[in-house]
């Protein structure tokens, strides 16, 4: 393919602009249908609130290597449909499909409200993918299974429709701005197979019946999990699949035994006599009486429960904080400790390689290996004078003595006039010839003054020092003058 010219780099140019340029206008939707990028302009932006469910196969990477291309057609083809018809049939639209990750929105209308259709939606889906999807699956490719998990959240998003659509090209999607979509999806990604996930904020839409059963139990649960660093809130219900069948099977029952009845006399109502009819709704309601008293007499200890099992949740989510901290104190300390061992090992090796081969080396080779050495050195909290003595102070005097005189010189001067607890003096007719090449005679003698007047040296150490002074045709009067604290 040819490259892009100068005039299309300015078309793309000048569209960018006219983007970032132009005002975003927003307008509330007050439709009951979600909108369709057919039905957006592109300066169309709605803003509405709705609820939006997420759901996706679980391990669908591990799913796809284990299976034929043509299986995982079947299967992507089949879960899509299931999908797809599950929402629909509930009162919402698919407004996404990527790969096996489907999107369904929903908005409330006169007869429900969006929490609800998401709701009975969420629980078609499990029961569906559980009781129909997986036998016919497990059936026809090769024994598979699949396992999704969904995700769902409410609140306000911003509609606005992207792409570009002409004649060669139709390349046009909905985006859903807002965080709703974006934490309705990780949601998802943070659900197990077979569960529904939801967030505090669409479950606080959901009315009584919904999040309780008939006796009063709670039918999700309260949990929080984690995302690399961030913490997700909400509850889950698993494998809350629908009781359809069952109503079925109850209502055939009812539908029997309806059948079979007959009239006993013109007394009798459907073969039951008055007085047994009579008797029946007595016991009946004397039971639904005690059903209500029952309900009615855990209410006090089940608030008690519920904010026990908040102020556990609390609890839990403090000391997880406080782990998190923890291994992340840890982890830094390891990562230091790690680093401090490897540079140790660098430098270990790379000045015991120095020290044996640093008489073949050129000028530049050599500083840029010292210059590489005291950088690892500073690393392990090494001196500049450790640095030196792990590089054989001497050795490295003596190279330099034959390639830069001035870099001997500076090192021989460095060591006298700044306090450690060693010194380690080179071969005293390097140091003469250093200092006389370069006539340094009396800045070196300074310095030897200075050494020996403020660090009180050995007696070796002092001695050696008046001989190099004397090779360099300083009087020994001068010497005994000017240093007069001589160690015993």
């Amino acid at each position: 393919m040819p490259e892009l010219k100068r005039e299309q780099i300015d078309v793309i140019e000048s569209k960018l602009e006219e983007i970032f340029t132009s005002d975003i206008d927003t307008s509330t939707y007050e439709g009951t249908v979600v909108p369709h990028k057919d039905d957006l302009t592109d300066t169309d932006n709605y803003s509405f609130e709705c609820a939006i469910l997420f759901v996706d196969i679980r391990s669908s990477t591990q799913l796809s290597d284990e299976s034929m291309p043509s299986s995982m057609a079947k299967i992507y083809r089949a879960f899509a449909r299931a999908i797809i018809m599950s929402i629909n049939y509930c009162g919402g639209s698919v407004r996404q499909i990527v790969g096996d990750r489907v999107m369904g929105v929903f908005i409330s209308d006169d007869n429900e409200s969006a929490a609800k259709k998401s709701f009975h939606a969420s629980r078609a889906i499990v029961s569906v993918v559980e009781h129909l999807f997986n036998p016919l699956c497990k059936k026809y490719v090769n024994n598979k299974t699949i396992g999704c998990g969904v995700g769902i959240d409410y609140g306000k998003v911003l509609l606005a429709k992207v792409g570009i659509s002409s004649r060669n090209e139709e390349a046009t999607e909905l985006v859903w701005a807002g965080r709703r979509a974006n934490i309705a999806s990780k949601h998802t990604d943070l659900a197990e197979a077979g569960e529904i996930f939801v967030t505090k904020r669409y479950f606080d839409k959901l009315p009584k019946e919904m999040t309780e059963d008939d006796e009063g139990n709670p039918l999700w649960e309260k949990i929080v999990r984690m995302k690399s660093n961030s913490i997700f809130e909400g509850y889950s219900a698993k494998n809350f699949f629908l009781d359809i069948m069952k109503e079925q099977e109850g209502e055939k029952s009812v539908e029997l035994s309806l059948a079979n009845r007959s009239v006993k006399s013109e007394y009798d109502i459907d073969g039951v006599s008055q007085g047994d009819l009579v008797s029946n709704i007595i016991q009946e309601t004397k039971k639904q009486t005690e059903i209500l008293l029952t309900r009615f007499e855990p209410i006090v200890k089940r608030e008690a429960e519920v904010a026990e099992r908040e102020k556990r949740v609390s609890q839990v989510e403090k000391r997880l904080e406080q782990e998190k901290r923890d291994l992340d104190e840890k982890e830094d300390k390891f990562e230091k400790k790690v680093e401090y061992e490897e540079n140790r090992a660098k430098f270990d090796v790379k000045v015991e390689f120095f020290r044996d081969n640093i008489n073949s080396y050129k000028l530049e080779k050599a500083l840029s290996n010292m210059k590489e050495l005291y950088t690892l050195g500073g690393k392990i909290n090494k001196s500049k004078f450790d640095i030196q003595a792990e590089m054989f102070y001497t050795v490295t005097v003596s190279y330099f003595s034959k390639h830069e005189k001035h870099i001997a010189y500076r090192l021989i001067i460095e060591q006298l006039i700044n306090k450690h607890p060693w010194i380690n003096i080179p071969n005293e007719e390097v140091i003469v010839d250093v200092v006389k090449q370069l006539d340094k005679k009396e800045e070196y003698f300074t310095a030897v003054r200075t050494h020996a007047t403020q660090f009180n040296p050995t007696a070796n150490t002092l001695l050696t020092l008046i001989k190099i002074l004397e090779k360099l045709g300083i009087s020994k009067e001068r010497i005994t003058s000017n240093i007069q604290s001589l160690p015993g």
